[in-house]
């Protein structure tokens, strides 16, 4: 690993997270949660719902299936999930991407020291990483032109035309006895 990507897994992950996630409050139902949703939607792309209690603490997660399914007289509070995996404020880069490897989860709610949720980092991070990670291998460096220059498809005509005028000249010179007999 470089020095330049090893200094990038040692940042804050509070620099890499979003703040465009959706909050419900614990005491809503599952109706005035959707109606929430439909008058305010969410900008991005939405994974789970964090429930939060009214001072802002995590509470709990809704994945949005159930949130969809669920009757609109429900109580929020009775149907997520209270049992939050999540990332603490001052965790690294690094530190998340071992969390995406244990948990298996697509997002992970980052809390400050009193259990408030400050942001969410998803799966995106730790797919970026990799493909850092994976762009830095020596080798692959070394033939990644050759792989792109290979997926467009008129090089198989520039590589056979280099070759014909190789096997021409060849044979039209001096080594032409050598080249045969090859």
């Amino acid at each position: 690993m470089t020095p330049l990507s090893k200094n990038r897994l040692n940042q804050p992950v509070t620099g890499r997270m979003h703040q465009n996630f959706v909050r419900l409050d614990a005491s809503w139902t599952v109706g005035q949660a959707l109606e929430q949703l439909r008058s305010h939607p969410p900008a991005a792309r939405i994974i789970y719902f964090y429930v939060v209690e009214s001072d802002g603490r995590l509470a709990g997660v809704v994945p949005t299936r159930r949130l969809l399914l669920s009757s609109p007289a429900a109580r929020l509070s009775d149907m997520m999930i209270r049992k939050v995996i999540t990332l603490p404020a001052t965790a690294t880069v690094l530190e998340a991407c071992e969390f995406f490897i244990q948990y298996r989860m697509l997002a992970f709610p980052v809390v400050d020291a009193d259990g408030r949720i400050v942001g969410v980092v998803d799966v995106d991070l730790y797919t970026e990483e990799l493909a850092r990670l994976d762009e830095r291998m020596p080798v692959r460096r070394l033939l990644q032109p050759f792989a792109r220059f290979i997926q467009i498809e008129s090089a198989s005509g520039v590589v056979l035309l280099a070759c014909a005028v190789m096997a021409i000249s060849v044979t039209n010179s001096a080594w032409s006895g050598a080249f045969l007999r090859f």
